[in-house]
């Protein structure tokens, strides 16, 4: 199994660790920074080859090619990979966080559609899990790469073979992950200040332990679609209790708006101010309302 990676960051280097504990003895990488001490050692340590150039990687012909870079670099990147040869049977795996409609014209402009390309997810931590990482993978070059990988026991789950679906539930996941944690910023700073934390802790836990996950999900969901004006007026007093106590309501500003936008949908009037069974329903509804989005349009 020959790897080469594009970029040799936290990524690559925790990847490789893993690889090696799988007895892959050929891994590649090319780093813009690679006449770095620091990088050499790191290379060295685990017996990469570091290459001065991305095309040089991509010219020892290896089975898995990986572009691991910041999501503004991801494009430059497979550009520069594009210049050299693209072989018929590796498999280029795009682990950054850039968009999908990035991803998509890699391969559809670099790749021509020609080549198995994978977009993928990492949904975990890898100085933990290293290449044994929790992975969503999409793309032409799913079954392809769960195949060649099989033997080095990585954790990939398949989305589909439509590029840019792996990156897009990683990104949707993030509004619920990095939002929760930014509302419970704002609701500990303040009710700490007020010396109030526990009490406030103790009842969100009662309301969030007392039914499975996704039974609250859809009573929360299908409740706002019938009182959202209600909530909305009250959000406002909310807002003003923030400020009255010299904290800005930057998340209570955002679930303010988003009840307001929830109310001008009018599906109370919808559903006849009678509380929907699923939230599926809900979501339909504002889709008909606002606009499906198509296949076609997908970013």
């Amino acid at each position: 199994m020959r790897i080469g990676f594009i970029g040799f960051g936290e990524v690559s280097y925790e990847l490789s660790k893993g690889f090696k504990e799988e007895s892959v003895t050929e891994i590649y990488a090319y780093d813009p920074l690679y006449d770095r001490e620091e990088v050499k050692e790191k290379a060295k340590e685990l017996g990469v080859v570091l290459y001065p150039d991305p095309v040089q990687v991509a010219q020892q012909q290896p089975d898995v090619l990986i572009t691991a870079v910041p999501a503004q670099h991801a494009w430059d990147a497979w550009e520069k990979v594009s210049l050299g040869p693209l072989h018929e049977d590796t498999i280029y795996v795009d682990v950054s966080t850039a968009g999908a409609s990035v991803k998509n014209t890699v391969y559809e402009q670099l790749l021509n559609k020609n080549h198995y390309f994978v977009d993928v997810a990492l949904m975990g931590p890898l100085p933990v899990f290293q290449h044994r990482v929790s992975v969503l993978a999409s793309g032409s070059g799913v079954d392809a790469f769960m195949e060649r990988m099989r033997p080095f026991h990585m954790n990939i789950e398949k989305v589909s073979d439509r590029t840019g679906d792996a990156t897009n539930i990683k990104f949707i996941r993030s509004i619920y992950t990095k939002g929760l944690s930014m509302l419970f910023q704002e609701v500990l700073q303040l009710s700490y200040k007020l010396e109030l934390s526990d009490m406030i802790i103790e009842s969100i836990s009662q309301t969030m332990d007392e039914k499975p996950f996704k039974e609250i999900m859809n009573r929360l969901v299908t409740g706002s679609a019938i009182h959202s004006e209600r909530r909305e007026a009250e959000m406002s007093n909310v807002v003003s209790f923030m400020e009255a106590n010299d904290e800005r309501p930057i998340m209570a500003e955002a679930i303010k708006e988003r009840l307001a936008d929830l109310t001008s949908k009018g599906l109370r009037e919808t559903f006849h101010n009678e509380t929907p069974e699923s939230w599926r329903t809900v979501m339909e509804e504002i889709n008909k309302k606002g606009g499906v989005i198509h296949d076609e349009t997908r970013q």
